[in-house]
């Protein structure tokens, strides 16, 4: 009995021992692996005075077609806390030399992937943990809590052995999308046509982006990019009434709206996303209109 009595002692002894080996390996890693982010945003932060954020309609933007030393930092279906925590922590450097900041906002940025994107129940927020969670406080957010974290936990171990989300300029070449993919993409926006997203975290955030370009004064111009034509006739009203509500005249924002053009079809790569030729033709407009800005 004594025998086994210090047979399991001694078990648990080496069980604990591991854990806590496991536990201080895990925290050193995270601990560098967030240093290293850091060192990645401080050098954006000092080598450029645009900023291009947001989704994957945002990433078709080449930063090469911008007057003004830019970088892409958008990232596919990146929800607007992702994003206000990026640019938060890259306007934290003290000698950052961020301008501006182009922010994308459209109809499908309230839709129901959106609101999944952001509810770590599901596949979506357990995605989004493992791409950003380097960019935010893991026990201070609105996103997930410490017993989440630890239900969650495999993601986050998958995320600790990833590089971070970083996203960045991609090119589309494909023109003249086929109907099929409009009918496909609303469906994956809007899952639900009988119930409208839930927008309270996703217009939280968005606002928050407005307000820290505001305190370090940073100039924004919010960009709804174009879109198919037959896109938007499968979308609910509510979404662009609700969209023309949040981008009303704001002094603290530049709107750029090309959602209402018919665009031509052959800058199209799909059904929300602007092919190269296109991505060209646009960003020059966002250019002029952001060297307006900053030369006043």
């Amino acid at each position: 009995m004594k025998r086994e009595f210090f047979f399991v002692l001694k078990t648990l002894k080496y069980f604990i021992l591991t854990v806590i080996i496991t536990l201080l390996l895990i925290i050193t890693v995270y601990n560098y692996k967030r240093y290293k982010v850091k060192c990645k945003l401080q050098k954006i932060a000092i080598n450029n005075s645009i900023l291009i954020m947001g989704d994957s309609e945002m990433q078709r933007l080449p930063p090469s077609s911008f007057e003004k030393k830019t970088y892409n930092f958008a990232s596919k279906a990146e929800h607007y806390f992702f994003t206000y925590s990026k640019l938060k922590y890259i306007l934290s450097f003290k000698k950052n030399k961020i301008k501006k900041i182009i922010l994308g906002v459209s109809i499908h940025n309230f839709g129901h992937m959106y609101e999944k994107s952001f509810d770590i129940k599901r596949i979506e927020g357990k995605f989004g943990l493992r791409r950003f969670m380097m960019y935010f406080n893991l026990f201070d957010n609105d996103f997930i809590n410490s017993i989440q974290l630890v239900k969650n936990f495999s993601y986050f171990i998958d995320g600790l052995l990833r590089d971070p989300d970083m996203g960045g300029y991609y090119e589309s070449l494909n023109k003249n999308p086929d109907n099929s993919i409009m009918d496909l993409t609303s469906k994956v926006h809007f899952t639900n046509k009988n119930k409208i997203a839930n927008t309270f975290f996703q217009e939280k955030y968005f606002k928050k982006i407005i307000q820290i370009c505001k305190e370090n004064n940073a100039n924004l111009t919010i960009v709804s990019m174009p879109v198919h034509s037959n896109y938007k006739k499968k979308i609910n009203p509510f979404y662009f009434n609700y969209l023309e509500n949040l981008t009303k005249p704001n002094k603290h924002y530049k709107y750029l709206n090309f959602l209402d053009e018919n665009t031509n079809v052959y800058h199209l790569s799909d059904a929300n996303h602007l092919n190269k030729v296109g991505a060209i033709k646009y960003a020059t407009l966002i250019n002029n209109a952001v060297n307006n800005i900053i030369k006043k």
